[in-house]
């Protein structure tokens, strides 16, 4: 789900939320209309928006997608959880090699086996559950609330 746009002419690195009015999910052969382009667009220069996605020309900076930021907040973590993802992007990928590098924890969440699960299953702190990630996520982050109340109170 896209649920982020972005001015289509880079005239800033802000990111907006997709407007109301602008239909969130949708199929794949359905094109936006003509009332839905005209609330993409950028509130700063007024140009067209573009989804908030990674092209396959493009790669990750600061400013737009917090790389570094990003692998620095993996270096502090305890736990790595990565929820419905191919593992096909650099950015994810770095995060997990980091992570099984520093010895984190490392859970995944996802509907089929990926390279993070091979990695998160090769790794003595980590594990691979296999779902959708609308049931694996609030499943975990209750076990994890659950075990935070247990480690707090005991």
């Amino acid at each position: 789900q896209i649920d982020r746009f972005r001015c289509a002419n880079e005239c800033s690195a802000d990111v907006y939320p997709i407007p109301d009015g602008v239909a969130v999910a949708w199929d794949k052969a359905r094109k936006l209309g003509d009332k839905e382009r005209a609330l993409l667009v950028c509130p700063c220069c007024a140009s067209r928006g573009r989804p908030h996605v990674l092209w396959f020309d493009e790669s990750y900076d600061e400013a737009r997608y917090r790389f570094s930021s990003t692998l620095a907040a993996v270096d502090r973590a305890e736990l790595l959880i990565v929820a419905g993802t191919s593992g096909a992007t650099n950015l994810p990928h770095q995060m997990v090699q980091r992570a099984a590098h520093l010895g984190r924890a490392i859970v995944v969440l996802n509907a089929d086996p990926s390279p993070f699960s091979q990695i998160a299953e090769a790794s003595p702190r980590g594990a691979f559950w296999q779902g959708l990630a609308a049931q694996t996520v609030p499943a975990t982050l209750e076990m994890l609330l659950a075990n935070r109340a247990r480690t707090v109170v005991g």
